[in-house]
């Protein structure tokens, strides 16, 4: 046999192996793609408004988690926080139980967090530089006692100006979320 011959006879059966590679290959991807978890949607940045020489309460945004077995722990720590001029967002069960009270928000220095913290004085607090939209979760859990007996009512702001959750800053905001 000539090369040519040799070329003839194992072309059309090369170039099918060729063409179930690309499709086993797509639908690999494609399944991959198709059964992977959907990414959560980013947090909206919050809005930098000039909100007057004190950051008061009506000011912050949290999410609440009971990170007991109890029910309605969190639900009741909202309503106190609610009281104060608080805006609660969501109340939820954490993904497990914990010992404590944790405070997440963007840095121990932001005046949410610490208005918050003042309320918990004992509370656990994890900087994340993530959250971009300035809402404080607090986790509840076994061992949460209740608010200090004098928490701050305001926090100073040197500017006059604070970052504050879209969802605070618009007037759209009741209508969005229910907690």
């Amino acid at each position: 046999m000539t090369a040519r011959r040799v070329w003839l006879s194992i072309k059309t059966p090369l170039t099918m192996l060729l063409l179930l590679g690309l499709v086993l290959f797509a639908a690999a991807w494609g399944y991959r793609n198709a059964t992977a978890p959907i990414p959560p949607r980013p947090p909206e940045p919050c809005v930098d408004q000039a909100v007057g020489p004190k950051y008061l309460p009506s000011h912050a945004v949290l999410r609440l988690y009971n990170g007991t077995e109890t029910n309605g722990f969190a639900k009741r720590a909202a309503t106190i926080l609610r009281a104060d001029g608080f805006r609660v967002i969501r109340i939820a069960n954490a993904p497990q139980p914990i010992n404590g009270v944790t405070v997440v928000g963007v840095n121990d220095k932001s005046p949410e967090v610490v208005l918050v913290r003042s309320y918990l004085p004992n509370a656990t607090f994890i900087a994340d530089p993530n959250k971009l939209d300035h809402v404080v979760d607090i986790t509840v859990g076994k061992g949460f006692t209740g608010f200090a007996k004098n928490p701050l009512d305001s926090v100073p702001l040197p500017n006059g100006h604070a970052c504050i959750p879209r969802i605070q800053a618009g007037a759209e905001a009741d209508s969005l979320y229910t907690a």
